[in-house]
């Protein structure tokens, strides 16, 4: 993507289901990695996934530390992008998950693309959004994690707001590479 974009930092990995067929429109779930996420790993491990295509997103500068307009490079450069290369997108199924420092993608799609997104996935990261959306929030964490010990707090305080949230948290649980 580099090449096409004319850019030395817009690099994504796109992982296709096996049974890829070109007629049909599929789902999109874009994975930020965390600090020094290595994208081929992640790809690989995501690229169980079935029936969706996986986009690995990253930083400028490999922190893992997104902002609003990393974000907004999903609509204006990595969705049209993924188009021009034949792909077929359902966009009603677009889905964000974010993986420790990644998790700061999550906190922005949430806090400002919400209505983009048909879920969006918190890993071992926190939340510090706080207000209802239609978007449904997945939160995994482990209590002896201090980047995810707050997700129990932070599930509740967006459930009072009437947000669904699924939460899947172990008090006796570290930082998690991945949940698959």
């Amino acid at each position: 993507m580099n090449e096409t974009l004319g850019t030395d930092y817009d690099g994504i990995y796109v992982t296709k289901p096996i049974s890829y067929d070109d007629s049909k429109a599929y789902p999109v779930v874009f994975f930020a990695h965390g600090f020094l996420g290595s994208w081929e790993l992640y790809q690989g491990l995501l690229s169980r996934l079935e029936d969706c295509l996986v986009v690995s997103i990253g930083t400028k500068d490999l922190s893992g530390i997104f902002g609003y307009n990393d974000i907004q490079r999903i609509f204006t450069k990595y969705l049209p992008y993924l188009e021009k290369e034949g792909f077929h997108i359902d966009k009603k199924q677009l889905h964000l998950m974010g993986l420790s420092n990644g998790g700061t993608a999550s906190n922005v799609g949430l806090r400002s693309f919400s209505s983009k997104f048909k879920t969006i996935t918190f890993i071992s990261t926190s939340c510090d959004v706080t207000k209802k959306v239609k978007t449904k929030v997945i939160m995994i964490g482990g209590g002896k994690d201090a980047s995810s010990s707050g997700l129990p707090n932070a599930a509740q305080r967006l459930r009072s707001c009437g947000t669904n949230v699924a939460l899947l948290f172990d008090q006796n649980d570290n930082h998690y590479m991945l949940v698959h």
